[in-house]
C-alpha cells in the first residue's frame, strides 16, 4: 500500500496506466487472499470432511494464486507492457499470460515455497524440522 502511494505520489501517470492495465490480476490476488483469510476462519466451524476438504482447496488456491500473479506481472514488467499513444496498456487480461509471464509466476511461486521451507526449518525442532530440511 505505501508503494503504491509512493509510486502515485513520484509518478502519477505511470501509476494510472499499469494499475489500470493489471486491474484484473490485482482483483484476483485480492480476492485470492481474502479466500485464504475466510478458509481459515470457517474450516473449523463444522466438523465435516466435506466442508473441511472445500476449505482446504480454498486454502490451497488463495496460497498459491498471489505469488503466481505477483510472478506473472514481474515477468511482464521485465519484458514490457504494450502502451498506446493514450497511455492505455493495449491488450487484455490473457495477452498478459504468455509463456515467460507464466514461467515467471511458476518460479515466484517456487521461490515463495522455498522461503516458507527454510523459514520451518529454522524455526521448528523436531520431526517438522526434518521434513522441512527433505524438502
Amino acid at each position: 500500500v505505501c508503494a503504491g502511494g509512493a509510486m502515485f505520489a513520484a509518478f502519477p501517470h505511470w501509476y494510472a496506466t499499469l494499475f489500470s492495465g493489471f486491474y484484473i490480476p490485482f482483483v484476483f490476488m485480492l480476492l485470492a487472499l481474502i479466500l485464504r483469510g475466510v478458509s481459515f476462519k470457517f474450516r473449523a466451524k463444522i466438523d465435516n470432511h466435506k466442508w473441511k476438504s472445500a476449505w482446504d482447496w480454498g486454502m490451497f488456491i488463495g496460497s498459491m494464486l498471489p505469488p503466481i500473479l505477483w510472478g506473472v506481472a514481474i515477468a511482464n514488467f521485465m519484458v514490457g507492457v504494450p502502451i498506446d499513444e493514450s497511455k492505455n496498456v493495449v491488450g487484455g487480461f490473457l495477452q498478459l499470460l504468455h509463456p515467460f509471464a507464466l514461467l515467471g509466476g511458476v518460479m515466484f511461486l517456487l521461490l515463495c515455497i522455498v522461503h516458507g521451507l527454510q523459514f520451518l526449518t529454522i524455526r521448528t525442532t523436531g520431526k517438522l524440522r526434518e521434513r522441512a530440511r527433505i524438502a
